[in-house]
């Protein structure tokens, strides 16, 4: 049986802005549609560097739904985002940019 590999495809999904201003502790959630074969590994970044799930970054995949929420922003948090989605066909990526005021 023959295996497709298709790469992973990232589009920016419409509830998020390619650059986002919040005030001092509000939330801010970037949300990137992922489709692709075979399974896809999702891993976000800011300003180059990987971004684990905690408390204050909250990280989930379901149903071809990137997610990545910051709880409680403040201006240690401005920075680029971006999301990357990678299989063993390929990587493909879409970033986004906070700006936390006040």
């Amino acid at each position: 049986m023959a295996a497709i590999h298709a790469l992973p495809k990232t589009k920016q999904a419409v509830t998020s802005a390619l650059v986002s201003v919040v005030k001092h502790g509000q939330n801010a959630l970037y949300e990137c549609q992922v489709v692709g074969t075979p399974e896809i590994d999702i891993y976000w970044f800011k300003d180059g560097n990987e971004i684990s799930s905690s408390s204050k970054y909250k990280i989930e995949f379901a149903k071809s739904l990137a997610r990545f929420e910051i709880c409680g922003a403040d201006s240690k948090d401005s920075g680029v985002y971006y999301c990357e989605a990678r299989n063993e066909a390929g990587s493909e990526s879409c970033s986004m940019e906070l700006k936390v005021k006040g």
